[in-house]
């Protein structure tokens, strides 16, 4: 993955990029000639289950994302509007040699032309008066223009999208203004009833992986909800095989936590049968690795 010049774009962009998988996410595309760059270009044969709400709209096409970490300016704004614009000429050129390998990726194949999605931790400015034809939403927070099918501009504010259903993934993909608010807005995306056991288990390890960047109230928001599923996913599994069946399943889900956390200490701790000990050298495993994020 590229790095951009600040933090905040590369989380921006490992959450993206977590979040469409495989699709191929192109950052700083340069359109020559305009004094632009577009922060990250996708490619989606099919949206990606953590879009939620928005997937009909950003499904079969390709899309140009622009994050702002500081206000919402005009020029961000004027960015994401050019950008599906010049995109789709491209798309539609035949003669392609002088278009960028990356770029020439990033339009082919898809069925609906290019789209662009503002995604603004603040909107200062008047988002309807700048930008012609964009009306709000069914949901607070969203704008779009006419006709999405042929084109045309999405303009999220983050900071309104917490706690709307279907929209989870956007309000976390913003810049929240505290760490505590940040791990809330985590915790009501792996609540939320429309994602998948699948995807919240994916989510869950991209964070513990650290292909992520989070902040420590985050990642212990995530450790501590890891510990608690398989916790009583063990449970679950004793009340139904029995008492000395469920005492080992749990034994091996505490285990493959440690094996997780704590790679160093699993051959020590496969010799401990006393659930207690296993318990307690996890949490400290846990705790130890939070004070090593803490650090960095």
């Amino acid at each position: 993955m590229l790095h951009s010049l600040t933090r905040h774009e590369d989380r921006f962009v490992a959450l993206l990029q977590h979040a469409v998988q495989q699709a191929e996410v192109v950052q700083e595309v340069n359109i020559p000639r305009k004094a632009r760059r577009l922060d990250a270009v996708v490619r989606l044969a099919s949206a990606p289950e953590l879009f939620g709400a928005l997937r009909p709209w950003l499904a079969s096409r390709t899309v140009v994302f622009e994050h702002e970490s500081a206000p919402l300016t005009h020029e961000a704004v004027a960015s994401a509007a050019l950008g599906p614009p010049w995109l789709h000429w491209h798309r539609l050129r035949r003669d392609g040699r002088r278009t960028s390998a990356a770029v020439r990726r990033a339009v082919a194949g898809t069925q609906r032309p290019p789209i662009g999605v503002v995604v603004a931790d603040r909107i200062a400015l008047d988002i309807t008066a700048a930008v012609p034809g964009l009306r709000p939403a069914e949901w607070a927070g969203v704008w779009h223009t006419p006709s999405l099918d042929e084109g045309g501009l999405v303009v999220l504010d983050t900071s309104q999208l917490v706690g709307t259903p279907g929209l989870e993934f956007w309000a976390w993909l913003g810049g929240a203004p505290t760490p505590e608010e940040a791990a809330r807005r985590m915790r009501l995306l792996l609540d939320s009833p429309v994602l998948s056991t699948l995807a919240r288990k994916r989510l869950h390890e991209a964070i513990m992986n650290e292909q992520i960047p989070v902040t420590t109230a985050e990642q212990e928001t995530n450790y501590q909800r890891i510990t608690r599923i398989t916790r009583e996913a063990a449970l679950q599994e004793g009340r139904q095989e029995g008492r000395q069946e469920g005492r080992q399943e749990a034994r091996a889900s505490l285990l493959e936590l440690v094996s997780r956390y704590a790679p160093e200490r699993l051959a020590e701790l496969q010799q401990v049968d006393d659930m207690n000990v296993l318990r307690e050298a996890l949490d400290q495993a846990i705790q130890q690795r939070l004070a090593g994020v803490r650090q960095g």
